[in-house]
């Protein structure tokens, strides 16, 4: 049951990168160390920003630099601007809230209903 889910990106977030990178690639950094490591933050913040949500075959909802096990999921709460996903790591941690933007979210809850049907929907 292998699904992938788009987010939904604002202009200003790609705007926001693009520039970032521009100004990275001018601002005429002498160390050769301190610009890989730049250009290593932003390659790696611009993966977790534009890279798509992924629900494994196993159970696992990839995405925004996390990987949360489905059967783990209290509930979704719908906001304006996509879904926070109530959830634990482990049977006694503390309960953890992590926000999706799915271009589909009703399609993106129905999925994560389908492996673990206990998800309260608020």
């Amino acid at each position: 049951m292998k699904a992938k889910f788009r987010k939904k990106t604002n202009g200003w977030i790609i705007t926001l990168l693009v520039v970032t990178l521009i100004a990275l690639i001018f601002s005429g950094i002498s160390s050769t160390t301190t610009a890989v490591a730049l250009y290593m933050v932003w390659i790696t913040v611009a993966i977790t920003i534009l890279n798509d949500y992924e629900i494994t075959d196993k159970g696992k909802l990839k995405g925004n630099g996390t990987v949360i096990n489905i059967h783990r999921i209290q509930k979704v709460i719908h906001k304006t601007n996509g879904i926070d996903v109530v959830y634990n790591r482990k049977s006694n941690s503390r309960i953890r809230t992590r926000h999706y933007t799915p271009k589909e979210v009703d399609a993106f809850v129905e999925q994560l209903r389908k492996i673990n049907p206990n998800i309260k929907i608020i």
